[in-house]
């Protein structure tokens, strides 16, 4: 293996810490070779470019996912987007080390759960799952989840909350002028809508003559999925700040919508507080219109499959 390069690049939130270096440690005994910014950045050193140049230099990257690594500011999102779009050569590999509901562009993969488990048992859980190990000794550090009292944690507190809406109602909440990744969006889902697993709604499906806030209103009542299509002229839009999201919102706090939205172009999402609360299906610097096509094109499948994922559970 050229030794410029990594297997995995270890990302992780700071309140995660023991988790990646529990992590780390256990792969490179196991044989990999393994970056992780807590044992390579020394202090003074631009953090910013050793963890852009590590992204650049690694095979796979290990996604320590829990509850603190989803906030809107983590750079854990930009990390995991830059993986999932480098190209099929890269891999992203989820880790649960909490329960956690994990974001809509990682829900297609599959995960590795070692919460709640033993050391050994999570060690067996993270190794079995990726390829042959080359043997390489190393001393591990204590395991992150003994703790004084029982750690062990009910598989059901990852469950959602039960819901009264259709769930195979999708909103789609855009601007008119953005109607061209509307169209765009529309093919990658028609599949999913064919085989009866969704059914779509957008102000596209209202008919000359009738009352397109009413149209609008019930299709929101309903909703058990919205999909915002963010942009500067999405948050300008007065009708789908003042009416369209607080519906949205509410229905998400009370009876359980899923609100995924999509960052298409440039805008204030990140400073717009009740909407990005909900985390994005590509991170608000990775905005579509910034990417290649066959790298948007590639969100557009991995939301198909995370639309489909969720319905099936």
């Amino acid at each position: 293996m050229d030794s410029d390069r990594f297997d995995f690049f270890i990302s992780y939130a700071a309140p995660d810490r023991a988790w990646a270096e529990w992590i780390a440690a256990h792969l490179q005994e196991a044989g990999w070779t393994v970056w992780l910014d807590a044992w390579e950045i020394r202090p003074g050193g631009n953090w910013m470019q050793a963890i852009a140049a590590a992204v650049d230099r690694s095979n796979s990257v290990i996604a320590v996912i829990s509850p603190e690594s989803l906030g809107p500011r983590r750079h854990t999102n930009e990390e995991w987007f830059s993986f999932l779009v480098g190209g099929p050569e890269k891999r992203v590999i989820p880790v649960l080390v909490a329960p956690t509901d994990v974001p809509a562009l990682l829900r297609p993969i599959s995960q590795i759960r070692i919460y709640g488990l033993s050391e050994e048992e999570a060690r067996t859980a993270l190794l079995s799952s990726l390829a042959p190990p080359r043997a390489r000794p190393s001393t591990a550090p204590t395991f992150p989840g003994t703790k004084t009292g029982d750690r062990r944690l009910d598989p059901d507190a990852m469950s959602r909350p039960a819901r009264r809406r259709d769930k195979k109602k999708v909103f789609i909440s855009y601007s008119h002028k953005d109607a061209d990744w509307l169209e765009r969006l529309l093919v990658f889902l028609k599949p999913i809508q064919r085989d009866g697993i969704i059914q779509l709604w957008s102000d596209k499906d209202i008919k000359p003559g009738q009352n397109w806030r009413a149209e609008i209103n019930e299709a929101l009542d309903v909703a058990g999925m919205a999909i915002p299509l963010i942009s500067s002229d999405f948050l300008a839009s007065d009708f789908i700040v003042n009416e369209e999201l607080p519906s949205l919102f509410q229905a998400a706090e009370h009876e359980g919508t899923k609100i995924m939205p999509l960052i298409l172009r440039p805008s204030r999402f990140e400073r717009t507080p009740t909407l990005s609360a909900f985390q994005s299906l590509n991170p608000p610097s990775h905005p579509l219109s910034a990417l290649r096509r066959s790298q948007w094109e590639k969100i557009f499948v991995n939301l198909s499959n995370a639309i489909e994922d969720e319905l099936s559970e």
